[in-house]
């Protein structure tokens, strides 16, 4: 990026920074929590630069990207906006694994506006896109499969929607895919979120266990100089 700046500003140049910009975007996610100010000011440029001289599958980068960093900061009021214009693309583009990220986006975003009808029902059909489309896997770039985290989401939305066993089969149904996965970072999301599934079933015991099974897991990934240990230790302390 310490060179684009001493090329003349040109169409090429530009075009060659805004897939700089995303594939930047895309290593802080791995790297850094997805609400710092840093990714946040990567997607306001690739924006810019989009308007010039972007595609759909760019601008549906960008989308996806700064709806995550939007979401991270604690905005879902900002966030669903920017879910809901990806999944118009994401059909436009008419491509199952974006549909399926776009209807999970949406759907988690709705959630947390309080909207938990209209969530279930956009978690409940990316699991649907899903299952028309295995076997495969959906990975963020974060490392967190897809599929997981809408089962996971959808489990708090069926609790609060008054259907306590289907929240439960749907929670356990994402440990056991997390733990098939053999990906720490999923498993403990996976956990974690079974975790609160229970605290509003008031099971105490299950609770600590699964707590303590999420904080073993970002243990183990301290040693491994994993950033994710941190935020997950932090949460269940």
């Amino acid at each position: 990026m310490t060179v684009l700046p001493k090329l003349p500003e040109t169409l090429e140049r530009r075009t060659r920074e805004l897939g700089l910009q995303i594939a930047l975007e895309q290593a802080l996610t791995v790297t850094q929590d997805p609400g710092t100010p840093a990714i946040a000011r990567v997607y306001a440029r690739a924006e810019e630069l989009y308007q010039e001289v972007g595609d759909i599958q760019q601008h549906i980068a960008i989308l996806l990207g700064l709806r995550r960093a939007t979401q991270g900061q604690g905005e879902p009021k900002r966030a669903q906006p920017l879910a809901e214009e990806f999944l118009r693309l994401a059909q436009q583009a008419q491509d199952v694994a974006l549909l399926m990220e776009g209807h999970v986006a949406l759907g988690v975003c709705l959630f947390y506006l309080g909207h938990v009808a209209m969530a279930y029902t956009h978690l409940e059909n990316g699991l649907a896109i899903d299952d028309a489309q295995r076997p495969h896997t959906h990975i963020f770039p974060a490392g967190q499969d897809l599929r997981v985290l809408s089962l996971t989401y959808d489990a708090m939305a069926l609790w609060v929607l008054g259907y306590p066993e289907q929240a439960l089969l749907r929670s356990r149904r994402a440990i056991h895919l997390a733990d098939e996965a053999a990906q720490p970072w999923t498993l403990a999301m996976a956990l974690g979120y079974a975790a609160l599934v229970h605290v509003l079933s008031g099971d105490r015991q299950t609770v600590m266990e699964k707590a303590e099974a999420t904080i073993q897991l970002a243990t183990e990934a301290l040693h491994k100089n994993s950033k994710w240990s941190i935020e997950l230790m932090s949460l269940y302390r």
